[in-house]
């Protein structure tokens, strides 16, 4: 259930994702090479299935830090305030980037959540991409302190799952992150 965690790749997988179908859920059947097709190299040597393509560490931070923490926010009473959610990918396989996380954008871009654990704000989603993703949270009635998790998800038997993931069937998250928010006008605060 952990992402990052090579399990049983398989290279119809990799090519799904390097052809920037990461979210489909069947094997590619075309004859696929390693270094000509996924890596997209005529003269790359050296290309590994798991090393060269590896998603290295993931963060998250966040545009809101009311109280000069990243996870814990103070927001005004009975408003919407945005913020902006950053995954940061550390340093990963050669072609992670160019080959995997780039053509998958689009994809990667659904794949972000934001789950109420208690209280009664609200959130809408906004823009987003496979790095960033725009919250909109609104303070409920009345003023209370309400606890959520940020994360962005794989998709259930995905490519992007299978590939990645030691199993697959219950969007493993690839970053997530606990947020308290604070009403302004109580709430624990």
């Amino acid at each position: 259930m952990a992402f990052a965690n090579a399990d049983e790749c398989r290279l119809s997988h990799l090519r799904r994702i390097t052809d920037g179908d990461g979210g489909n859920t069947s094997n590619n059947t075309a004859q696929t090479k390693l270094r000509a097709d996924c890596a997209n190299s005529s003269s790359a040597t050296n290309v590994k299935m798991w090393g060269s393509f590896y998603p290295g560490s993931r963060s998250l931070s966040h545009s809101l830090s009311h109280t000069g923490d990243d996870t814990t926010w103070v927001l005004p009473h009975n408003t919407a305030t945005t913020n902006t959610t950053t995954l940061t990918w550390g340093t990963g396989g050669t072609y992670f980037a160019s080959r995997v996380l780039t053509p998958n954008a689009t994809f990667l871009s659904a794949k972000w959540q934001a789950n109420k654990t208690s209280g009664n704000d609200t959130v809408s989603y906004g823009s987003g991409s496979g790095t960033q993703k725009a919250f909109t949270f609104t303070t409920g009635a009345p003023a209370n302190t309400d606890f959520w998790v940020i994360k962005m998800v794989t998709a259930a038997n995905s490519a992007w799952e299978n590939f990645f993931c030691d199993s697959s069937g219950s969007n493993n998250d690839v970053a997530s992150e606990d947020i308290t928010i604070y009403d302004l006008l109580g709430g624990g605060f």
